[in-house]
């Protein structure tokens, strides 16, 4: 009986962060691995120099699409202000999410947005 994870030699890819050798190859059983410069986990890209503009993009993008879809309530005049900020807490802010990002990237997306 045959334990463990299968590994598909076709669809696997890796990406190394702060190389120093750019010659570098991986194999595995003969196959050699594509590398790869961004790579998606759990729905956030990491890049392999450290930058975090395509996540940082991504979630300015959710905000503004956020803020489309609220944007009739939050203008509104007859709506209280009490109900727009609430509906701007629950729909707008959760879209963009800074607290999960990484502090240097979190400058970055303030010089953005703002």
């Amino acid at each position: 009986m045959r334990r463990g994870t299968k590994l598909s030699r076709s669809k696997t890819q890796y990406m190394c962060m702060n190389e120093r050798e750019s010659g570098g190859m991986v194999k595995i059983q003969g196959v050699e691995v594509m590398k790869v410069d961004e790579f998606k986990c759990l729905g956030s890209t990491v890049q392999s120099n450290g930058q975090c503009t395509r996540e940082v993009k991504k979630r300015v993008q959710a905000g503004w699409s956020r803020w489309r879809c609220v944007s009739g309530v939050l203008c509104d005049r007859r709506m209280a202000a009490r109900v727009k900020g609430r509906v701007y807490k629950t729909v707008v802010r959760p879209a963009m999410n800074l607290n999960s990002l990484h502090p240097a990237c979190t400058l970055f997306f303030t010089s953005l947005v703002h």
